[in-house]
C-alpha cells in the first residue's frame, strides 16, 4: 500500500479548537505533530474568524519514508502510533530489569535490561550505548551494597568479577566497572588466510591470498605511533578503513580505504599511490614505525626509528581508520614458496626522537 493512499484521516478538517502544549513535537525527528510548520513550505496566511485557531486537527506526521513505507499511513493520532509501531514489527514489548553501574570514576548511572535473559553480553552493550566505553575495555565485578544502600562494601565482600558474556544478572544488581587500558592487539582478521598467535601480537598469512588484518581501532582525531616488527615475507603495513574488506587488496591508487608502505621497496600504496616514493626495503627483525596525525591528515613512516620516505603528506588521511597490515604468501618465480608473511605487534614502542607528543 503506497504511504499516499491511506491517509489515516490526515488532512481532514475537524473540531476547531485552541492549540496547546501538547501540541509540540515530540523528540527524536521521526513522528511531527501536522500543525506544526516545517519550513517546507511557504504559508500565505488565510482569514480565520474564529480567533486566530488552527485549522484542522492535531496528529503525527510519520517523518521518515521508512516508516510510511512499512505503515502504509502518513499521518495517525498519538492513541494509535503505539498499536500501528506494534502491529508492524518497528518495535515490541519486552520486561526489563534495572542494573546500577557504578564507575570507579564518574557519577553512578542506571541501565536497562531484557528480563528474558538479563546477561553481562547485553549489559557492556548497554554501558557501550549510555556512556561509550566499549566492550573489551569493561571490567566488571557484580557487589554488596551496606545496608542503606549508598556505598560498596569493596572492604567486607570480595567482589564476584563478571568474566563471561552469559552470566545472569538480576533486578537490583549494582556493578562496580573499571576501564582496562585497551590492550594493542589484532582484532579483526580473515580467519581463513590469517592466524593471529601470542596473545594477539603476531599475525601470520596461511593463504596465497591477500588478506588485511587491523587493529579494529576507529581513530578520528590526535596523534598516533605504533611499531610492527617485520618477522618474514613483505607485509605491507600502514592505517585502513575499520570496514575494508579482508579479503581484498586495497593498495590500488584509485582505493580509499587504505594508506600503506610495503617493506619490499618502502613504497606506497593506496589513496593516490601505486608503487610510489620508494625509499628502501626492510629485512626481516627491522621495525617500522607509523606515526599517524589525524589532526593535519598525515602518514609517515619510519624505519628502526628513522623517518623513512616521504609518507602521506598533511591533508591526506582522515578518520576512521585503524593499524592495518596487507599480506599474502611470497613465491619466487617458480610457484615455490619461500616465507609466509609474519608481522608482530610491539607495544609501548617509544615515539621516534622530535615527534613525541
Amino acid at each position: 500500500m503506497s504511504a499516499r493512499s491511506s491517509g489515516g484521516g490526515g488532512g481532514a478538517k475537524g473540531t476547531k479548537r485552541p492549540r496547546t502544549g501538547d501540541d509540540d513535537q515530540p523528540d527524536g525527528g521521526q513522528f511531527k505533530r501536522d500543525d506544526d510548520d516545517d519550513g517546507s513550505q511557504t504559508h500565505q496566511q488565510q482569514p480565520n474568524n474564529n480567533n486566530n485557531q488552527p485549522r484542522g486537527r492535531p496528529q503525527l506526521l510519520l517523518n521518515t519514508d521508512e516508516l510510511r513505507k512499512r505503515t502504509g499511513k502518513k499521518y495517525c493520532d498519538e492513541a494509535e502510533l503505539v498499536p500501528l509501531l506494534l502491529a508492524h514489527g518497528l518495535i515490541r514489548r519486552v520486561r526489563t530489569i534495572a542494573v546500577e553501574v557504578r564507575p570507579l570514576s564518574g557519577e553512578s548511572f542506571d541501565i536497562k535490561l531484557n528480563a528474558k535473559a538479563p546477561t553481562v553480553g547485553e549489559a557492556k552493550e548497554q554501558i557501550e550505548r549510555d556512556e561509550g566505553t566499549k566492550p573489551r575495555s569493561q571490567l566488571l565485578c557484580r557487589v554488596q551494597v551496606s545496608s542503606d544502600g549508598s556505598n560498596v562494601r569493596e572492604f567486607d565482600q570480595e567482589p564476584e568479577e563478571l568474566k563471561e558474556d552469559g552470566m545472569a544478572l538480576e533486578e537490583g544488581d549494582v556493578i562496580a566497572m573499571g576501564v582496562m587500558p585497551d590492550l594493542m592487539q589484532w582484532r579483526t582478521w580473515p580467519e581463513d588466510r590469517v592466524s593471529v598467535s601470542e596473545e594477539g601480537k603476531l599475525a601470520t598469512s596461511t593463504s596465497d591470498e591477500w588478506s588485511l588484518t587491523h587493529t579494529g581501532e576507529e581513530l578520528t582525531e590526535g596523534r598516533h605511533y605504533w611499531e610492527v616488527e617485520l618477522v618474514s615475507g613483505i607485509p605491507v603495513i600502514g592505517v585502513c578503513r575499520p570496514d575494508a574488506d579482508p579479503r581484498e587488496f586495497h593498495g590500488m591508487a584509485e582505493d580509499t580505504t587504505a594508506w600503506l608502505m610495503a617493506s619490499d621497496v618502502g613504497d606506497l600504496f593506496g589513496n593516490g599511490k601505486e608503487e610510489s616514493d620508494p625509499a628502501g626495503g626492510f629485512d626481516d627483525g627491522d621495525r617500522m614505525g607509523i606515526l599517524l596525525d589525524l589532526d593535519d591528515g598525515s602518514l609517515r613512516f619510519f624505519k628502526n626509528g628513522v623517518e623513512h620516505g616521504p609518507g602521506y603528506p598533511a591533508g591526506s588521511v582522515t578518520g576512521p581508520v585503524a593499524l592495518a597490515a596487507q599480506m599474502y604468501y611470497a613465491e619466487n618465480n617458480d610457484g615455490l614458496l619461500l616465507a609466509s608473511n609474519a608481522v608482530r605487534l610491539l607495544p609501548d614502542a617509544e615515539w621516534p626522537a622530535g615527534h613525541a607528543p
